[in-house]
């Protein structure tokens, strides 16, 4: 089985494919790339967040707009269900937790 198959198996179900050679610490260390990989992507976004807004701000924020707008008409259901599920979580904790 290639790596990418056990990494998948790793990052879809939990449970690493272990190489009796090897063991599972290959698998953390891929998880461990993901995740680095995952918070690079979002410093860049922000990055290129704040270089866009200083170079033409109108612009930027015709363009954020645009994007909120449809984000809102899109997903504002999903926006609802969440806050919904945050309160009966709360309730949740609130009485039978403690």
């Amino acid at each position: 089985m290639s790596d990418t198959h056990n990494f998948l198996r790793y990052a879809l179900t939990g449970k690493p494919y272990e190489d009796p050679a090897i063991g599972p610490r290959i698998r953390l260390q891929q998880h461990l790339d993901l995740s680095r990989a995952v918070q690079l992507m979002a410093y860049i976004t922000i990055f290129n967040s704040v270089i866009a807004s200083y170079v033409d701000l109108n612009a930027f924020l015709a363009v954020s707009k645009q994007l909120n707008n449809l984000i809102l008409k899109n997903f504002s259901w999903l926006f609802s269900a969440g806050s919904f599920a945050m309160v009966v979580n709360f309730l949740f904790i609130l009485f039978y937790v403690i």
